[in-house]
This record gives structure tokens, C-alpha cells and sequence, in this order.
């Protein structure tokens, strides 16, 4: 089977996507990972473009942040469902076979770290008496909300994703048997790649961050959903091209000048 892709590829112009894109679409290594890390990017995603629809058709009203606050609390519960179903949906596409743990990973991957932060920034808030603390009462009320709605529609979207049992289509003809990618240097492998990928978009929003968490935190009021949804816009699109061009890099160097230690390999799929 692999001489049967070298053959194929040997009667290709072996230069830029031509090269690596047989590896491009190769299953990732961590599946249940990789579907998580979608179902939750594209329920965060619907999420900030309803908020941002709701803010420049004037529904939160400057002096009373509770609008946005309860806005998102209802939304993130009923974008749950989003998540299950895009979640289980990728994954039985990649054919796994454990869907019900990936929901678990779904679930926490987003919800774990956000609980756990708030827990940490809401404690020290009533230590030091500070008047940004949730109350005993909305924070059971969110619990509710949680438990009653998220909960249920994430179960029944993950189930209806994974009733969805449609066949993987790759873009373009994918081979069997993965190309060896030979470990570079440090500086040039995946996790100074997944650094510089998120460095250079947040520069994109770093000015705006401030006026942001100044208006989350009660220092300053923030209504200029318009600017933001263009920032946010631009975001994507810087993102987009990061990922595609850093993803490109991945492949193509390792594979064509293969520097660093030769006597060490790597599955193309795990970047």
C-alpha cells in the first residue's frame, strides 16, 4: 500500500500543496481531542456572534451589565446542544467508537477551567468583601440553569450527532499510509508553532482587551458592538491564515529538509 502512494505521488510535481497534501487530512491522533476542541470552538463561536448581533441591535443597555451577563448565560445553554452535535458528529466521522466519552471531554474542556477559574476569582472577591461577587442566589441560579437546560440539550445533541453516521469526504485524495515527518529543532516544532499561531492573532484585539475587561469587571461601560464585530471579523480571518500557513510549515519542512535528529519520527496526523 505505501509503494502503491509513492508510485502515485512520484508522477506528481512534488512542489508546495502537491507535496504534502495526501498527509493533510490524515486522521488526528487524538480524535476524541480534536472533536472536543470543535464542538466547544463552534458553540463559543455561535456564542459571541449572537451576543455581538444582540449588542449592535441595541439590547443591553450600557448602565445595566446584567443584560449582557444573564444574555450569556441563556445563550451558552442553548448553544449546548450545538456542541454535543458537532462534537459526537466529527468524531464517529473519524470513526471512534467511544462517543460518550467524548462528550464527557466536551463538557469539561470548555466548562472545567472557566468553573474552576471562577471559583478562584469569586472566592477572593467575598474574602476581600468586594462588590463584583456573585451572591449565593445567582450563582444556584446558573447551577439550575446548568443542570436543567445545558445538560439535557448537550446529551441530546451529542446523541443526534451520533446518529449522523456520514462518511468522511476528504478534499482530495488522502494515503493510506502516512508520510514519516522527521523531529525538528524545538523552535520549529509544534509547540513553539502553537505559541507563535496564538501570539500573532491576539495582537490583533490587544488594544480593544483593555476597554473589554475594564466594561466586564465594572471600571468602565462598553458599547461599541460594531467596532468589536469588525475586530472580531479580522480575528478570524488572521486566525484562519495563521493556522493554514503554520499547518503548511509543519509539513512541508519537516518532510523536505527533515533537520534536527533523523533517527526520530512522528506521525504527520499528531500535528
Amino acid at each position: 500500500m505505501c509503494l502503491h502512494d509513492e508510485e502515485l505521488f512520484d508522477n506528481q510535481d512534488k512542489t508546495g500543496w502537491k507535496f504534502i497534501h495526501g498527509d493533510v487530512f490524515q486522521y488526528p491522533y487524538y480524535k476524541s481531542l480534536f472533536a472536543a476542541a470543535v464542538g466547544s470552538g463552534t458553540q463559543l463561536f455561535t456564542l459571541t456572534i449572537l451576543l455581538l448581533i444582540l449588542g449592535m441591535a441595541g439590547a443591553f443597555h450600557p448602565y445595566k451589565q446584567g443584560y449582557l451577563f444573564i444574555s450569556l448565560v441563556v445563550i451558552y445553554a442553548l448553544t449546548s446542544a450545538l456542541a454535543g452535535y458537532t462534537s459526537a458528529y466529527y468524531y464517529v466521522q473519524l470513526e471512534g467508537t467511544e462517543w460518550v466519552s467524548n462528550l464527557l471531554l466536551t463538557g469539561l474542556l470548555f466548562c472545567g477551567p472557566l468553573f474552576a477559574t471562577f471559583c478562584i476569582l469569586n472566592t477572593t472577591a467575598i474574602v476581600y468583601k468586594a462588590t463584583t461577587a456573585f451572591p449565593s442566589v445567582t450563582i444556584v441560579f446558573i447551577f439550575l440553569i446548568w443542570i436543567l437546560v445545558a445538560l439535557p440539550l448537550f446529551v441530546l445533541g451529542g446523541i443526534a450527532g451520533e446518529n449522523c453516521k456520514d462518511k468522511f469526504q476528504a478534499l482530495c485524495r488522502t494515503t493510506k499510509c502516512p508520510k514519516t515527518i522527521l523531529v525538528l529543532c524545538w523552535y520549529r516544532g509544534p509547540v513553539s508553532q502553537m505559541a507563535l499561531a496564538g501570539f500573532l492573532p491576539f495582537n490583533v484585539i490587544l488594544n480593544e482587551l483593555d476597554d473589554i475587561f475594564a466594561s466586564a469587571w465594572g471600571h468602565n461601560i462598553y458599547s461599541i458592538y460594531g467596532f468589536l464585530f469588525l475586530l472580531c471579523t479580522l480575528l478570524l480571518i488572521t486566525t484562519a491564515l495563521v493556522t493554514v500557513a503554520l499547518t503548511y510549515f509543519q509539513l512541508v519542512l519537516t518532510t523536505i529538509d527533515g533537520g534536527g535528529d533523523t533517527n526520530k519520527v512522528r506521525n504527520p496526523s499528531f500535528t
